[in-house]
Parts: C-alpha cells; structure tokens; sequence
C-alpha cells in the first residue's frame, strides 16, 4: 500500500477542489452546446444529480474501506484512479450535436 506525504496528499486535495469549484458553469455550456438550449436546464439536472448520487455512495463505501484497512491510503489511491481516468476524458475531442 503507498504512502502518501501531506505534501501530496494536500496537492491532490487542491486539484480536487479546484475542479469542484469549476463545475457547474463548464455542464451549463456542454449541456448547450451538445443537447440544444431547450435541454441544458435537464441535461445540468441528470449531470448534478449524478454526482450527488456518487458522493452518497462514495461515502458509504470508503467508510466501510476506512474501518477495514484502517488507513486512508487505500480511498486517495482511488480518488487518483478516478481522478486521472476523469482527466484523459475530457482531453478527449466531442463532437457538438446539432438540433433544430
């Protein structure tokens, strides 16, 4: 299991909160631009209800991680995984969907 130095596990905490804070102008634009004016308000909806469902989840599922490896190494190394499986997606090209 890695160990993490406060230094990386404080920089990895920036990075999070900095994409957090950035979230919710970036969906409004996407949803636009992707699904058409008429469906942005739905599309900024599903995406943060989507994520409200994840944190749910996520919470209960790295408690019970906590309590049975009694280490918080194990949950940052997925938040990485996630993290950087998040980060190659949206260096991905989309292609804008046109609607009438």
């Amino acid at each position: 299991m890695p160990n993490f130095s406060v230094l990386q596990l404080t920089t990895i905490f920036k990075v999070w909160l900095n994409r957090l804070a950035n979230g919710l102008a970036p969906m409004m634009i996407f949803g636009g631009e992707r699904f058409g004016a008429a469906d942005t308000s739905r599309i900024v909806g599903i995406f943060s209800s989507s994520a409200q469902i994840g944190a749910a989840l996520a919470k209960s599922i790295f408690g019970v991680l906590l309590v049975r490896y009694d280490s918080f190494a194990l949950i940052w190394s997925v938040c990485a995984a996630l993290a950087l499986v998040r980060d190659r997606k949206a260096d991905q090209p989309t292609m804008a969907v046109q609607t009438s």
